[in-house]
């Protein structure tokens, strides 16, 4: 996935110290399973942010320009979305030894870090890429709730 993606590790040491827990009694089939719920949570709470239009602590994602609002030709309230490919890219991918969760699309670390006009350099006829500031709209991240969640999906293997 090289457009952004959530690695549990140092950010959710919680989770990780559960993960591996689980990994001590289970097997790979029964982890992937896990793996499994898990992801299947991460992908439902990521079309719920969208839905909301915030970010993974709850708050509103930046508002768009009126500029941006004229140039959109549909869904122009809706933030990071107009045909929803952005926000229906969002998947997990379940390896041998863990779970990531992201997007492969481009265009997600930009909205999710920002980028100045032009960071991108310029297109063939001399326009900057992008064309304007982008603000930084974070999308992808784990919130108190995903943790709790997650941890509540581990608990229920290790108490089996």
């Amino acid at each position: 996935m090289a457009g952004a993606q959530i690695v549990i590790d140092s950010n959710a040491p919680e989770i990780s110290a559960k993960l591996n827990q689980l990994a001590a009694l289970y097997g790979p089939e029964q982890m992937r399973l896990v793996y499994g719920q898990m992801g299947a949570y991460l992908e439902r709470s990521q079309d719920d942010r969208f839905a909301l239009q915030v970010d993974p602590e709850g708050r509103p994602w930046a508002p768009l320009s009126e500029l941006t609002k004229e140039r959109k030709p549909k869904n122009k309230e809706k933030i990071l979305q107009m045909e929803g490919y952005l926000r229906d890219s969002f998947h997990y991918q379940i390896a041998a030894d863990g779970l990531a969760f992201g997007t492969n699309d481009i265009r997600a670390a930009t909205h999710q870090f920002g980028a100045k006009r032009g960071a991108f350099g310029q297109d063939r006829r001399g326009r900057p890429i992008p064309w304007g500031d982008i603000p930084a709209r974070e999308m992808l991240g784990l919130s108190r709730d995903d943790r709790d969640e997650l941890l509540g999906i581990l608990a229920d293997h290790l108490s089996i």
